[in-house]
């Protein structure tokens, strides 16, 4: 009776291991996506494309922000990084229904490049809002 118990206690122990490795690889795999409703910033080029195994790298918005300067970059598990995302973004992708325009100076200032429904751009430096210069974010809907 003692085996058959511990066998059981022993496969249920694996089974939750298990489960739990998949669960964590699933959330870390969705916390560089940018879900639907989001626009997303990301602090490396092509959406941090190879370098997954940096901590911190993206932060989602559903709405307008006017400064950046509060904003930390967000790790793998959609923690909070001490990294400051002002004049730090590289790539950017917009999955709302809305025209979000984002901004080189706080308080929606300066040079502004807009990405429309659907929009994206993996470098920033190639357009007006250019790379390492995003300070405010608009929501135009």
């Amino acid at each position: 009776m003692r085996k058959v118990l511990y066998r059981a206690a022993t496969g249920a122990i694996a089974v939750l291991t298990v489960m739990g490795a998949g669960t964590a690889a699933a959330h870390a795999d969705n916390a560089y996506t940018c879900d639907s409703g989001e626009f997303c910033l990301w602090e490396n080029q092509d959406y941090n494309s190879g370098t997954h195994s940096s901590t911190y790298g993206i932060y989602e918005w559903e709405s307008s922000d006017d400064s950046f300067a509060n904003n930390h970059w967000r790790d793998l598990y959609g923690n909070d990084g001490t990294d400051v995302l002002d004049n730090e973004a590289s790539s950017a992708r917009n999955r709302t229904g809305c025209t979000v325009v984002l901004y080189q100076d706080k308080y929606y200032g300066g040079d502004k490049t807009a990405f429309g429904p659907g929009d994206k751009s993996g470098d920033l430096s190639k357009l007006k809002i250019d790379d390492n210069r995003a300070s405010s974010v608009k929501f135009d809907c």
